[in-house]
């Protein structure tokens, strides 16, 4: 539930502007929401009329967007660009709505987050390629602050800085401290050290189906050879995956008893990463699960894959290009992962790589992609259907309308 917007009693109509006189055609604050706040929307409005005049103002509802607004409504050219981000907007983001904020969104410098019932807007920027904007506020903050922030963005630069008294009626009753760029860019870089070299999933795998096994590189580590070294308790195999995409490499998974095995990521001989899989009895396990459901993080680990993943493509290949891959070359037994996952779209849509599908729904050669059918004739809406992932299907159908 979002925070209700504080009342508007007692501000007049007729406000005096504070600050640099503004032109009678100024594009100064856009504000683009999800219905659920509204309610925000229009509160904001009245405070930011002690700054700017009221045709200075547009109120845009993410539920209406059109690309065609971008050049009708001139929305580039506004100074400030103000997204409240609630819940509803994060559940409905399609990658054509990602399109459309990329665009708007664009220049950090005039983008100012406000955060409504929402704690972070780190998932909104992993799935976004933009920087996050230069501030962030809260919806417990009080009027003078959104005024302060918005200043700065529409004065920048200007030595014109001045006072504005707001009604104490409308100050809330919390306040928190404003981010700026520093922290944001600070927070980034913390965020980007904490992305492994590599990655192996899946990181449980079934005794009897084992199925099998993706690496994952950050771009800059990838050497001529890539090996893999699997240790249990009893046994040591150390292996070359194969080629599977720029910076993927896939391999069958290696027959091992149920229990934990240790895993190694060579580049030309050197070690990247060391993780750790299991092996598990599917009738076993299942039963295990079921008595003690909190022991397992299956679908947490498929999150934090998502999102390693995406943060990976986003600063090590942001401009992937979709391309038919040429499995003729390659032994096709060896390479039958080809026949069911020709794409990395695909292979997001089987794992239910949410994240990862919207960056991959705007590359280059998508909506190719996305229509492709593996030799089981199945496209990546088929595959996430069957596997059970209905909203990452629904992403696929609204992304082919």
């Amino acid at each position: 539930m979002l925070p209700a917007a504080p009342g508007k009693g007692g501000w007049s109509r007729d406000r005096p502007l504070c600050g640099p006189a503004t032109p009678e055609n100024t594009k100064d604050i856009l504000m683009i929401y999800e219905e659920d706040a509204e309610e925000w929307g229009v509160y904001l409005k009245e405070v930011f009329l002690h700054v700017v005049k009221r045709e200075a103002i547009l109120l845009y509802r993410l539920e209406n967007f059109s690309l065609r607004h971008l050049e009708l409504l001139s929305l580039d050219s506004y100074k400030c660009k103000l997204l409240i981000l609630s819940n509803s907007l994060l559940k409905n983001l399609t990658p054509k709505k990602c399109q459309f904020l990329e665009k708007v969104l664009h220049s950090p410098e005039s983008v100012v987050t406000l955060l409504c019932g929402v704690e972070s807007s780190d998932l909104l920027y992993k799935l976004l390629n933009v920087s996050g904007g230069m501030f962030e506020i809260s919806s417990e903050q009080e009027p003078e602050d959104y005024i302060s922030v918005i200043k700065s963005v529409l004065f920048r630069g200007s030595e014109d800085y001045f006072e504005v008294n707001v009604p104490t009626d409308l100050r809330g009753e919390h306040s928190v401290k404003i981010s700026d760029r520093k922290e944001i860019e600070e927070l980034s870089e913390a965020s980007r050290s904490s992305i492994p070299l590599a990655m192996v999933l899946p990181s449980e795998i079934s005794c009897e189906n084992p199925g099998e096994i993706f690496i994952i590189l950050r771009d800059g580590v990838i050497g001529d050879t890539v090996e893999a070294e699997f240790t249990s308790n009893n046994k040591c195999i150390r292996t070359r995956p194969a080629l599977w995409n720029k910076t993927v490499w896939c391999m069958k998974a290696l027959d091992f008893p149920p229990g934990s095995v240790s895993v190694n990521v060579y580049c030309d001989g050197v070690v990247k990463t060391t993780t750790e899989i299991k092996y598990y009895t599917t009738t076993k396990e299942m039963a295990f699960r079921v008595a003690d459901p909190g022991s397992f993080s299956c679908e947490n680990d498929l999150e934090e894959i998502d999102d390693v993943l995406t943060s990976i493509f986003k600063h090590e290949i942001p401009h992937y290009e979709f391309k038919s891959l040429q499995t003729e070359i390659y032994p096709q037994k060896e390479y039958s992962h080809f026949n069911e996952l020709p794409t990395l779209l695909h292979c997001a849509a089987k794992f239910g790589l949410r994240n990862l599908a919207l960056h991959l729904l705007r590359c280059s050669g998508a909506a190719w992609a996305s229509k492709m059918k593996n030799m089981e004739g199945s496209d990546p809406a088929h595959i996430a259907e069957r596997h059970g992932h209905k909203e990452l299907k629904k992403i696929f159908d609204d992304f082919s309308v």
